[in-house]
């Protein structure tokens, strides 16, 4: 005789046959998933970390509302905050896999909050005249930054993508809470026969910040991230122009006025793709790079 064990049903129930597992209830396996905030977004939370317990399959959007009802300030920020996990940039409806970590924080340093309220002003307009639709606690930011920093008339052929990619291109990435010392950079540059020219770029600390008079700034960084993220910027324009070498040093800490918070040198064949490169450079560090500002007036 075989050894089944038939099980008879009631009347009317199924007869389909059911595995063990599932005639027990299923509970969500609980993920830690911490959470760090970088610039003023650690003065909003009254902490640097926190970890918040989520279930399988859960979005970053999940793990926003969890935030905001943990730290109400937070909700505040919802249309320019900006969401890392690991050290790439994601979109509110990424599932989140357990194991990884997540980051918060504002936009990046560039412009002063004039420049910034003007942009986020052009941004909003341009939504609505190109009909734009954004999803709930969207920015418009990610979709028009393209629109905005459009460069000048005068190099947009040169911006143009170019297929470049055999041509090697050496790089150096310093973040240092060092002073930037331009003579001796100067002095160690290394070009090839077939280079024609090298443009620097230095930015200075100015003493004025809107309608404040201050003496210095100070640089936080997610350094981690900046690093990979200044990497994807070489990457592309190793992509985009023939450029020979590309030196960027970025400080971090307490910076003087008129002191240099940032360097750049690009060298290339020619003029037009150095400059196109570097200008794009730039302005792209201002967007992506995690690097923030806080400005220290006389008074603090």
């Amino acid at each position: 005789m075989p050894n089944d064990i038939v099980i008879s049903a009631p009347l009317g129930s199924s007869t389909k046959h059911k595995s063990p597992s599932s005639l027990e209830p299923q509970a969500n396996r609980i993920m830690d998933i911490p959470v760090t905030f970088y610039s003023y977004f650690k003065d909003l939370a009254g902490t640097e970390q926190t970890p918040i317990h989520l279930p399988e399959g859960s979005t970053i959007s999940d793990l926003l509302d969890r935030l905001y009802h943990k730290y109400p300030k937070l909700a505040s920020m919802e249309r320019s905050t900006l969401i890392a996990v690991g050290v790439e940039y994601q979109d509110r409806d990424y599932i989140l896999k357990a194991g990884e970590e997540v980051s918060l924080f504002p936009p990046v340093q560039g412009g002063s909050w004039r420049l910034r309220k003007t942009i986020r002003r052009r941004m909003w307009k341009h939504c609505l005249n190109s009909r734009i639709s954004l999803r709930r606690g969207e920015s418009p930011a990610s979709r028009t930054s393209f629109y905005l920093a459009l460069p000048p008339d005068s190099v947009r052929e040169i911006l143009a993508p170019l297929s470049v990619t055999d041509i090697p291109m050496k790089r150096l990435l310093i973040i240092t809470r060092d002073p930037i010392d331009e003579p001796a950079l100067t002095k160690e540059r290394q070009a090839s026969n077939e280079a024609g020219v090298a443009i620097t770029f230095s930015g200075i600390v100015r003493a004025t910040e809107g309608q404040d008079t201050i003496e210095a700034i100070h640089y936080e960084a997610y350094e981690k991230m900046a690093t990979h993220q200044f990497n994807k910027l070489f990457d592309t324009i190793k992509s985009q122009w023939p450029i020979e070498s590309i030196r960027l040093i970025h400080r971090i800490g307490t910076v003087k006025v008129n002191e240099p918070s940032l360097w750049v040198e690009v060298i290339s064949g020619h003029r037009g793709e150095a400059f196109a490169a570097c200008q794009w450079l730039i302005n792209e560090t201002k967007k992506k790079v995690p690097i923030w500002k806080q400005p220290q007036t006389v008074s603090t």
